[in-house]
């Protein structure tokens, strides 16, 4: 649409005939990248359905569209249309048998960011691999007016108690952090987590990317490679992306953690394999400042060595203040949890209980 009068100009379906709840509200993303050797002004899109499509940001043609995680639902996508071809035993409703498909209704890719990195090339996915049976209801079925009208059955669709079955369901539902190549159509390094509905993603102009995850850890890479530079346990997971901001020249990343989503009200026990965490939902502020000791000098001397700086974080506390209404974040000291090698290692650990009901946390290192 033009936003300045909101007239239509075109559209693109991703995924027709959607019987499987591949909605397509994941995050848009323009960028200009090469095309057939030209830079062209594209559309990124990376939705539940598992392909990863690039289209034309003026008349919205369809360019590519790989899969970026496992699908079965679809062998492929016309190349000049980009419609989807789907598989018929797909079609539950119309085989009238059940269908595991993959993926599963929480999506290749949900409601977490992706970020683009212009530095790079690369788009840094939260990716997940989670299957779903799917059965149409019977011929006789009518909505009802309490809880989800799907036209679906759910009832003896469970998997069975048996325990090979069940690890190997296990073993097929896990997530990844994927840095997809647009150009190239395929996946330039990937991280593997051992569930799925991982956090959303940062990534920064110094070849940095951010991420939180469900086992209660926010992680920094290199952007380039995936190299996992540093990591802090956020006693909870994490389902939102990173913001980043400066004030006064200072530059920090800020993410409230807290799980939540449909994968953990849903999938029964396959949702401790990210491994349970409580949910204690605030807001958590990282420094990148470089330490004022070592503004001045080289990297390399002893006094601001990776081992100096740590045993220096050890008298700058950052504390944090969450209560059941509101949270609050203040630093005691000079506050840089980031150094600027990002290898600064901390533990939040509990103080104390007070009487109000709020609970205060320090990072030592």
């Amino acid at each position: 649409m033009k936003a300045d009068t909101g007239e239509y100009v075109w559209h693109f379906q991703e995924t027709p005939e959607d019987r499987w709840d591949f909605d397509s509200n994941q995050q848009i993303m323009v960028a200009d990248i090469p095309v057939n050797g030209k830079s062209q002004h594209v559309i990124l899109h990376a939705p539940k359905n598992g392909f990863f499509y690039t289209l034309d940001a003026a008349t919205g043609k369809f360019i590519s569209g790989k899969p970026f995680a496992t699908i079965n639902w679809a062998s492929g996508l016309d190349p000049v249309s980009g419609k989807p071809i789907v598989n018929p035993e797909a079609k539950y409703e119309i085989t009238g048998k059940p269908w595991v498909g993959m993926p599963g209704a929480i999506g290749a890719h949900s409601w977490t960011p992706m970020s683009y990195s212009p530095k790079t090339g690369l788009v840094y996915i939260p990716a997940n691999e989670a299957a779903q049976i799917y059965k149409a209801a019977s011929k006789d079925w009518k909505p009802g007016t309490v809880g989800f009208q799907l036209g679906l059955e759910f009832g003896g669709l469970e998997v069975p108690a048996d325990k090979a079955i069940r690890a190997a369901t296990a073993a097929a539902s896990n997530g990844s952090l994927v840095a997809w190549d647009p150009v190239a159509g395929k996946a330039r390094w990937t991280v593997n987590y051992p569930g799925p509905t991982n956090g959303g993603t940062l990534a920064t102009a110094g070849n940095l990317v951010f991420q939180g995850t469900a086992g209660g850890e926010f992680r920094a890479y290199t952007a380039d490679t995936g190299k996992r530079l540093w990591t802090f346990p956020t006693q909870t997971g994490v389902i939102a992306a990173p913001i980043t901001y400066s004030v006064k020249g200072v530059q920090y990343v800020a993410i409230l953690v807290g799980w939540g989503g449909v994968w953990d009200v849903s999938a029964g026990m396959l949702v401790s394999k990210s491994r349970m965490t409580p949910n204690i939902s605030r807001l958590l502020v990282s420094s990148l400042e470089v330490p004022r000791r070592c503004r001045h000098r080289r990297q390399k001397t002893s006094a601001c060595s990776i081992r100096h700086r740590l045993s220096e974080s050890q008298s700058r506390s950052l504390t944090v203040q969450a209560t059941m209404a509101t949270v609050a974040v203040y630093a005691t000291g000079t506050p840089p949890l980031l150094a600027a090698s990002i290898r600064m290692f901390g533990i939040l650990r509990p103080l104390e209980m007070r009487n109000s009901g709020s609970r205060s946390f320090t990072m030592v290192s």
